[in-house]
């Protein structure tokens, strides 16, 4: 799964494998939030399976992310808030 997600890609078999087993997997129940627009970045989320909505100034918006696909790269790269979902 993570060498779907773009700027993953690029490593090496042995250095994916090595960041699969270091990073942790979060499991985000139905109607829980996972992260919120507006908060500081401080991870990046890598889309294993499901469905999820994002919320966008007020307005929620269904989203079917495909598998890899990630959110919170750019807060995490920047130091800055999470921005809205394009």
């Amino acid at each position: 799964m993570l060498r779907r997600v773009s700027f993953l890609a690029a490593l090496s078999p042995p250095a994916v494998e090595r960041l699969s087993k270091a990073a942790p997997w979060v499991e985000v129940p139905a109607g829980d939030i996972g992260i919120r627009q507006g908060y500081a970045g401080g991870a990046v989320y890598a889309i294993a399976a499901g469905r999820l909505s994002v919320e966008v100034d007020g307005d929620v918006r269904a989203h079917a992310p495909r598998g890899g696909e990630r959110l919170g790269g750019l807060a995490v790269l920047r130091g800055s808030p999470l921005p809205p979902p394009a």
